[in-house]
């Protein structure tokens, strides 16, 4: 898990599709909840269950502003 906090979003999505372990690892909520907080500088530490969707969600946002 250490080794994929270092991935960005891309490469967490990319990485999903080697194999059945790297998926299960790479949607991972603490992963997403990081790249949340560090992508879109939230300082709300809220307890949610899907950061994925967040994130995608934030991001598709941003690029209809």
């Amino acid at each position: 898990l250490e080794i994929f906090s270092y991935f960005s979003a891309k490469d967490l999505c990319v990485s999903c599709q080697v194999c059945h372990d790297w998926k299960k690892i790479s949607e991972d909520q603490t992963l997403w909840k990081d790249l949340v907080w560090k992508s879109f500088k939230l300082t709300s530490r809220e307890n949610l269950k899907n950061w994925k969707f967040i994130f995608q969600a934030k991001t598709v946002n941003q690029t209809y502003k």
